[in-house]
């Protein structure tokens, strides 16, 4: 019984029924990739854009700093290279941290007071020790 004379095969084992769905997504995952236009392209391009700069960011500046290295700069130079990883670093730490503590206000709230006295106190030194810098 073969596909030759009009009937539809047997259904094999588990290995046959798996190769076959593979056969089946891989025709229509080229059915796609042909049918993919330029504005697709933009379009996915526009969409990932922070995504894609960020990457391209972080490979220029390895680059510049294997580069960079062996020559002799300033301290005002390096500062000026310096500068933009500062920002970014002090954005971060202004964004995560306090999600950090709120997270552990939320978590010593939920547990049982008996236990939840030590660690607010270390909460209530951790924040203000934060706050100061």
């Amino acid at each position: 019984m073969t596909k030759s004379n009009g009937e539809e095969p047997r259904m094999g084992g588990r290995m046959e029924r798996f190769q076959q769905g593979v056969r089946k997504r891989t025709l229509l995952a080229k059915k796609k990739v042909q049918n993919i236009t330029r504005e697709d392209v933009k379009s996915y391009l526009f969409r990932n854009a922070f995504v894609l700069l960020t990457v391209t960011a972080v490979i220029v500046g390895t680059i510049l700093g294997f580069t960079l290295r062996p020559y002799k700069m300033s301290y005002r130079e390096v500062k000026y290279f310096s500068f933009p990883g500062e920002l970014l670093m002090r954005m971060l730490q202004m964004l995560v941290l306090p999600l950090i503590i709120s997270s552990l206000v939320t978590g010593t709230v939920s547990a049982p007071p008996p236990m939840c006295w030590e660690t607010h106190l270390e909460l209530a030194l951790l924040s203000t020790c934060h706050d100061m810098n």
